[in-house]
């Protein structure tokens, strides 16, 4: 059996702004992706879980994403890297 744990004391210190590709301007979409957080808050292994329409948005979420940045979590007062970080990205017209 697989246990997903869902982390709602990390923080999302700064978060990538950006606006939709040129190529994909008339429609609004999501993606959902999952990272580590590294010990310093930093951002690797980013891979898309799901995302809506079809992979529009999949390349965008993955750029986007690799700039964030997250307190780290702590365990015993002391950073740990963190598995399994989850962050949903919403693309709207306008």
């Amino acid at each position: 059996m697989r246990v997903i744990t869902t982390i709602i004391c990390l923080a999302l210190l700064q978060a990538c702004q950006s606006s939709n590709p040129k190529y994909v301007q008339p429609i609004g979409g999501w993606c959902t992706v999952e990272y580590t957080v590294l010990k310093t808050g930093y951002v690797k292994d980013v891979k898309v879980i799901e995302s809506y329409p079809g992979t529009y948005f999949d390349e965008a979420c993955i750029k986007n994403a690799s700039q964030n940045k997250h307190s780290p979590f702590l365990v015993n007062g002391q950073p740990i890297e963190k598995e399994g970080v989850r962050y949903k990205i919403t693309y709207e017209r306008d």
